[in-house]
């Protein structure tokens, strides 16, 4: 069994009771996860299993294929998004989409996880501002080396070319956190 820290990106309902989470981790980068059961009143995993939520976990490798099986989850810290914030929320989404469109299953993502570990702490604390976003897309491509070396490629242009397109969640965040203040 392996064990390591993590953050939930994204759950998928996969029956009644399980779901498929996607996480991207310190050690084996974006991995995902079935969690068998998690639905069911008095589930191990009840309360544990929401997005942004920072967690150390265990899974067991699949034989096969690339979903394994969770099979335990320690929550270190949940994301409330800095109380009723929506911006807060859309944001923390779009970071999300991001990362899960620009990074591998089962890769080296440590300074991406580093990123989203520093963004999501930042979330919790302080109101989302549209200069966090272009920040943060700065930094991921820094972190996945997918800016020239004189930093003068436009981040946003580097990413939609790593991913092959900005998810659309970026207007939805941009929109939440309203205009910027002047300086």
């Amino acid at each position: 069994m392996d064990k390591t820290p993590a953050i939930l990106l994204r759950r998928i309902r996969f029956s009644e009771t399980s779901l498929i989470c996607v996480w991207l981790t310190r050690h084996h980068a974006k991995l995902k996860t079935s969690a068998r059961g998690a639905l069911r009143p008095g589930s191990a995993f009840a309360g544990k299993l929401d997005l942004f939520y920072e967690a150390d976990i265990a899974f067991a490798r699949a034989r096969s294929g690339d979903i394994h099986a969770l099979r335990e989850v320690a929550l270190i810290q949940p994301f409330d998004g800095e109380g009723p914030h929506y911006a807060n929320l859309a944001v923390a989404a779009y970071f999300a989409d991001l990362i899960d469109r620009a990074t591998e299953t089962e890769g080296h993502a440590e300074e991406v996880y580093d990123l989203l570990h520093r963004a999501v702490g930042y979330l919790r604390t302080q109101r989302a501002a549209p200069r966090a976003i272009t920040h943060f897309e700065a930094e991921l491509c820094r972190a996945l080396g997918v800016s020239d070396l004189a930093g003068r490629q436009d981040p946003l242009h580097a990413l939609a070319t790593q991913c092959g397109r900005i998810p659309p969640s970026r207007l939805r965040a941009l929109r939440a956190c309203g205009p910027t203040p002047p300086p």
